[in-house]
This record gives structure tokens, C-alpha cells and sequence, in this order.
């Protein structure tokens, strides 16, 4: 809303749009609780192998098979069951996310000509994932979004929970892909390093979601 006519950097992000990304979001929490046994949670992790190894972490069990039996306890969890329940109440549409992630992956493709949008899971992690921003992939934790006031919260600091709502959720992602531009002396570890850093990567998000 502050950008206006006469606002010539207004006009000119806007003409760097050259084109339009198109952001498919996999709700894999609705899979993953749609399951009902072992050989269907085997076939989710055959399909997602991606997630199977970067979020299921498959590697630390002799095999697939201890996997899926683990995941299917998990799956059959009330509390657990309870907590997607209020995940699908609060995220029944997550179109404003989309949007939202259509717009700042345009502008990064259009900063960074090299920029390939990730791949987006929605996931209800049981506060073990918040996201985890790879150049493949996107994977949001959705509990960990849930309202301020709601009865599932993450075991975390006030001060920090309480960025965990759904209006920060696009800009801590593009906070986390920041770090791939954000030129450092990793041999600098003194506190204006870190202040200049983060002060670079706010600045980021600010120009990538105008």
C-alpha cells in the first residue's frame, strides 16, 4: 500500500517481473495422517524420498521398513492426531501462503537469474520442524504456526514463539534464503560482524518482499 504512482522503485520492481512463478504446495501432513498402515506410510516415503531422507531421516534406521512402523505409531498418536486436527482447522486454505511464496520466489528469480524455486511440503512435525530451507526443497512445520493462543505451542522462549505466526512465515523463509547471498569473513566473529550480517539479510527480505 505505500508504493504509489509517483514512486519510481515501486514501478521498477515491478517491472522486473519478467516472469511469473507458479508454487505447488504438497500438504503432506494430509497423506502422511490419511495412512492407515505400514505399507501405505512405505509408499508415501517411496514417493517422496527427498523427504524420507532429509525430514524422516531414513538413514538412521536399518530400513524403510522400521521406518514405516515407526512413523505409523506416530500416525495412530491421539495427541498427535490432535495436533494435525488443529493444523488442518487453522490451514484448511493456505492460498495467501502461495501467493505469497509465488511472489518472493519472482522477485529472487529476478535478483538472482540463478534462483530455481524449491519444491513445498506443508508437514505437522510435532515441534520438530519449524522449516527446513534447502535448495530443493521447502518444508513447513504448520504447528509451529499455529495462533499465539492456542493450546499446542512450541517449548520455546516467549520472545521467540512469538514470531512463529502465519504474517512472518514467508519472511523468515526468505530470512533463511538470504544466507546463500550474504557475503561473510567467516574468520570475523566479532559482534559488528554479526550486526552487519543481520542487518544485510533484513534488508534482504525487505527489497525481496517489497
Amino acid at each position: 500500500f505505500s508504493c504509489q504512482s509517483s514512486d519510481t522503485t515501486c514501478s521498477l520492481d515491478e517491472e522486473r517481473l519478467e516472469e511469473r512463478v507458479d508454487v505447488e504446495i504438497h500438504r503432506l501432513e494430509q497423506e502422511f495422517f490419511a495412512a492407515k498402515s505400514g505399507e501405505d506410510l512405505l509408499f508415501l516415503l517411496e514417493k517422496y524420498p527427498e523427504i524420507a531422507d532429509k525430514v524422516m531421516e531414513q538413514g538412521s534406521y536399518p530400513n524403510a521398513d522400521s521406518l514405516a512402523q515407526e512413523l505409523l505409531r506416530a500416525n495412530q498418536d491421539s495427541t498427535f492426531q490432535a495436533l494435525n486436527a488443529a493444523v488442518a482447522k487453522e490451514f484448511a486454505d493456505v492460498s495467501d501462503i502461495k501467493v505469497e511464496l509465488e511472489q518472493a520466489f519472482a522477485y529472487l528469480k529476478s535478483y538472482y537469474p540463478d534462483f530455481k524455486e524449491p519444491k513445498v511440503y506443508t508437514y505437522v512435525s510435532g515441534f520438530g520442524i519449524d522449516l527446513l530451507v534447502e535448495e530443493d526443497i521447502l518444508v513447513i512445520g504448520l504447528d509451529y504456526f499455529l495462533p499465539s493462543d492456542h493450546e499446542f505451542q512450541p517449548d520455546l522462549p516467549k520472545y521467540i514463539a512469538s514470531r512463529y505466526e502465519r504474517k512472518y512465515l514467508v519472511p523468515m523463509i526468505v530470512l533463511a534464503i538470504s544466507s546463500r547471498y550474504n557475503e561473510i569473513d567467516p574468520q570475523d566473529n566479532t559482534l559488528l560482524a554479526e550486526m552487519i550480517y543481520y542487518g544485510k539479510a533484513y534488508h534482504f527480505v525487505k527489497a525481496i518482499l517489497p
